[in-house]
Formats: C-alpha cells, sequence, structure tokens
C-alpha cells in the first residue's frame, strides 16, 4: 500500500478571504454553471489554494474568472491558470483584463501541443483540471485522457455537465481506466432540456438531456505525472488518437 502524501497546511488567508467575498462576483461571473456550480468550483480553489489551474473550453471567461476571484480573496502570489479553446474571441474583454495577470489563454483545441504549452507556461503539473469543452462522449474522453497526465498526482478532476448523458458516460470510462479516486458528484443542480432528447435505436435510447452538474476524480498518489518526466498512466489501449470533430 502506498504511503498517504499529506500536504502541509495553509496558514494566514482566512482573514484575507473574510475581507475580501463578495457574492455577487460569482453571480455576475458569464458563464452557464447554476449557482452551486459556481460556489463548488469558487470553494474549492479558495479551500485548497492550487498553484496551478488548467480549464478546457473557457467560453465567455466566467469560469476563469470564478477561479481567479477566488485566488484574489485568499491573496496568493504564486498562483498560474490556463485557459485552453478554439474560439478565444468569445471570452469578454473584461473577463481578459480581471484575470490576464494570473491567466493565459491559448487558442486551439485541446491536444498534446496545446496541453504542453499550458503546463511550460504554470511551471509544472494542475492541482486542479477543469474539462468544460464539446460536450459529447468522444470529445469530453479525450480531453479528459490528454490532460490527465499533466495532473498532478493527488489533484482533482473536474467535469462540468455531468449531469448530461454523454458527459456522465464519459467520466464512467474515466473511472473505468485511469488511476482515480471516484469523488462522486460535488453539485447535481441541473435542468432538464426537453428538446434534447436522444433516438430509441442508439446508445442513450430515448434518454432526456439534462444539464449541470459537476463530477469530481481525484489522481492517485502515486501515479506518475508528466513533471516525473514519465508518459503517464495511459497504456496504448486507453489513449484516443483523435477527436470526433
Amino acid at each position: 500500500m502506498t504511503e498517504k502524501v499529506w500536504r502541509e497546511p495553509i496558514i494566514g488567508r482566512q482573514l484575507s478571504l473574510k475581507n475580501n467575498f463578495n457574492f455577487q462576483k460569482l453571480i455576475d461571473a458569464p458563464c452557464l454553471m447554476s449557482i452551486p456550480q459556481r460556489l463548488m468550483l469558487f470553494t474549492l480553489v479558495a479551500g485548497t489554494a492550487p498553484r496551478r489551474y488548467l480549464e478546457i473550453g473557457p467560453g465567455r471567461g466566467g469560469s476563469a474568472r470564478i477561479v481567479r476571484y477566488a485566488i484574489e480573496c485568499i491573496g496568493d502570489p504564486e498562483f498560474r491558470g490556463c485557459s485552453i479553446g478554439p474560439a478565444l474571441q468569445n471570452v469578454l474583454p473584461e473577463v481578459r483584463e480581471a484575470v490576464e495577470d494570473r491567466f493565459e489563454f491559448i487558442e486551439g483545441f485541446c491536444g498534446a501541443p496545446s496541453v504542453m504549452q499550458a503546463h511550460r507556461s504554470a511551471g509544472g503539473d494542475f492541482d486542479i483540471i477543469l474539462i468544460d469543452a464539446l460536450h459529447d462522449l468522444e470529445n469530453a474522453r479525450f480531453d479528459a485522457m490528454t490532460t490527465f497526465p499533466y495532473l498532478a498526482p493527488g489533484g482533482v478532476m473536474l467535469f462540468d455537465d455531468a449531469n448530461y448523458y454523454e458527459i456522465r458516460d464519459a467520466v464512467d470510462e474515466c473511472i473505468r481506466m485511469l488511476p482515480v479516486d471516484d469523488c462522486g458528484y460535488i453539485s447535481r443542480h441541473g435542468g432538464r432540456d426537453e428538446k434534447n432528447v436522444r433516438p430509441e435505436n442508439d446508445r442513450w435510447q430515448g434518454e432526456e438531456g439534462v444539464w449541470g452538474g459537476m463530477y469530481m476524480l481525484r489522481k492517485h498518489d502515486d501515479a506518475p505525472s508528466m513533471s516525473e518526466k514519465k508518459s503517464g498512466p495511459m497504456i496504448d489501449e486507453y489513449v484516443v488518437l483523435k477527436r470526433k470533430y
């Protein structure tokens, strides 16, 4: 059995959080996350004080704004964040201005070149990775598998919209194939999409679309990472060689 790795406590940052917290800033962040999802993302960052954060799928920049605000509240001068996406023109200018001192936006789809660039920019493995790009099974699985070697041992991977059946099944495949602890839903709130119902003859057999929800996986402490100059835990049969589109 691998010896438990205990992390250093965080000392002296609660006062900054108490003095700076403004709930309205979470409400105003330009993203489609529910209020519970926003609170969970903010709380996870404020509570664990990650040094490095990666998100796949920046949208209009709302999740980056929430993460940056959490870092602002706890006053961490060493934090570095990266956001990868093919349509960075959608990131609102005011969000870029608010986060650019701690975030790098990298234009392009998630893949080895863009993730390696993010890894170099951040200076090492990521403590938190958020998967929130294309919401289909193949692409969500690809994003998770591609970024997983760059997740620090003991780090966590979050899946936004995990209530949605294709993201849910991508999470399930990651649980079966990767050295992770299944931490379950950290937010179950969502809403139905009555227009998004699968055909009766496909994999999901008429299942109704439900959005929202956030799921968390934790990488095993003894799993290899890119900072150790290893290829990661994914043997050939686990590697998704290309995106669906």
